[in-house]
């Protein structure tokens, strides 16, 4: 038996496709039957088609059907009014229903009333790495920051109201600042740590001067693979695009290190060496 997974090409889905590529040969066309032809060209004779029940253009001699036992058929409804692409009548057409999740009877008999000829089997997803993540942390972080530039060149104006309010004018050349940023740290079990932050840093000038802002994204990857060995690879964009490699070693209570600057726009290239020791 050659068995070869058909599927309809499109620009995205890739993360799938490599999925398939491990268990066997993937055909890939704007028309699945093409994807077919090209299959059986290739020796295949069994053809798994994926997502392809509403493709009538060509003949199945098994259809299987799946559900998640917890959205079920959501509101009953096809797309775009819900998340059904055919109402349950056409499992007259299927010859068997694979259930992610726990046994339910009443899923079961709804099913059975649009075919009782159909087998009903379930299944699981199980992470086969999952011992890569047990230990693994999310961290959320984020910052805010305001600075009002107050120095006596912005011509600051201070007015008084009567009452117990106090009012601050600020001249015509203040200067406001305003930083903003979200990040997201993941780091593994097996020593893996992945950072990305985005902050944007917005200036607020009054009257006749100019607003402006920038934005600034970065994403550092690291690996510890043993203990007092650091590997980080960080890269980011602001103007310029940076990238970072920093390596350091501990040796006998020394950090000996190794940092690389590489601007990618200009290509400059910066190597330092150093040892240091905090006492």
């Amino acid at each position: 038996m050659n068995p070869a997974f058909i599927r309809k090409k499109y620009d995205t889905f890739q993360d799938e496709v490599n999925l398939q590529k491990q268990m066997g040969p993937v055909f890939q066309n704007k028309k699945r039957i093409e994807a077919v032809k090209e299959a059986v060209r290739n020796n295949a004779n069994v053809a798994i088609l994926d997502d392809g029940f509403q493709d009538f253009s060509i003949y199945k001699n098994l259809s299987i059907v799946c559900f998640n036992n917890k959205q079920w058929i959501g509101n009953g409804l096809t797309i775009p009014s819900g998340p059904l692409r055919e109402s349950l009548s056409s499992l007259k057409r299927a010859n068997c229903v694979v259930i992610n999740g726990e046994k339910n009877a009443d899923i079961e008999k709804k099913i059975l009333n649009k075919n009782s000829e159909i087998k009903i089997f379930y299944a699981k997803y199980r992470a086969k790495n999952i011992n890569e993540f047990q230990n693994s942390t999310l961290k959320i972080f984020g910052l805010f920051e305001h600075m009002l530039d107050l120095s006596p060149s912005n011509s600051m104006r201070l007015t008084y109201n009567d009452g117990s309010s106090h009012n601050l004018n600020f001249g015509p050349s203040s200067v406001q600042n305003i930083k903003g940023g979200l990040g997201i740290d993941l780091t593994t079990g097996s020593g893996l740590s992945v950072v990305l932050n985005y902050e944007r840093d917005q200036s607020i000038m009054n009257e006749s001067l100019n607003s402006g802002h920038s934005d600034d994204i970065s994403i550092a990857i690291g690996y510890v693979p043993v203990d007092g060995t650091n590997l980080v690879l960080t890269s980011n964009e602001k103007g310029n695009a940076l990238a970072n490699l920093n390596i350091v070693k501990n040796i006998n209570g020394y950090d000996i290190y190794l940092n690389s600057d590489y601007d990618l726009f200009l290509d400059e290239r910066d190597l330092y060496i150093g040892i240091n020791k905090i006492f």
